[in-house]
């Protein structure tokens, strides 16, 4: 039992260290070389923690091979326009300047009503106010609405805003995150005077504490 534990321990570890090799991208997101890439992995990987018998090498080696052929091949794919053409799928434009294309429906296998609900899913109802449509190679549907229907933003009413940029996270349930704080350029003399500032006594009072770029701040307070 030891055995296969160790086993198992080792062949974890080089799967994670091979799916961070391939990227972060999520599976729905993988391109078809990298998602066959992924099931192999995920096959050999098996292969010598249920059985015993086969050395461990033999599944380390199969491996550790798959993922120099996916390097290589997304390496090439950036140089060679036609090895992407051979591993990758182009984009299917599905509604070009506002006028749905049937022949790329048929071709994609995508009926009208899974248009539609992926409309949907994107935010818009109808199909009168789409410009574009496109499949990606992903198999994502990406949409452009038309002019006269896109939402407005505060340059087109000449309206001035400041940058909010991303929340850092100062406190997570009443301990002090480092990290964030030298990220903000802030120190703990500023923190706790904040907190007071907020009206609250000490840190362990505190869930949440988030300042963002524009310096906004937002706390939740701990539950007793």
């Amino acid at each position: 039992m030891l055995v296969i534990l160790i086993r198992l321990f080792i062949i974890y570890f080089i799967t994670i260290f091979s799916f961070r090799v391939m990227g972060k991208r999520q599976v729905g997101e993988m391109q078809l070389s990298e998602l066959v890439c992924a099931i192999f992995i995920s096959e050999l990987a098996t292969l010598p923690v249920g059985n015993k018998s086969i050395p461990l090498i033999y599944g380390i080696i199969p491996i550790a091979f798959l993922l120099s052929c996916e390097v290589l091949i997304s390496f090439l794919s950036t140089k060679l326009p036609f090895i992407k053409r051979i591993f990758d799928s182009a984009p299917d434009i599905i509604i070009d300047k506002g006028e749905l294309k049937p022949k790329a429906l048929s071709k994609t296998r995508m009926t009208v009503e899974e248009l539609l609900s992926e409309l949907r899913l994107q935010g818009a109802p109808n199909i009168e106010n789409i410009y574009y449509a496109i499949l990606e190679a992903n198999g994502k549907l990406s949409i452009v609405l038309k002019s006269d229907n896109q939402p407005l933003c505060p340059k087109d009413c000449n309206i001035s805003t400041s940058e909010s940029g991303i929340d850092h996270a100062i406190i997570i349930d009443g301990k002090i995150n480092a990290c964030a704080l030298n990220a903000v350029q802030r120190n703990e003399k500023w923190l706790l005077k904040e907190i007071k500032k907020q009206g609250y006594k000490s840190v362990d009072e505190i869930f949440l504490f988030v300042l963002d770029d524009g310096g906004n701040i937002f706390i939740t307070r701990r539950n007793k």
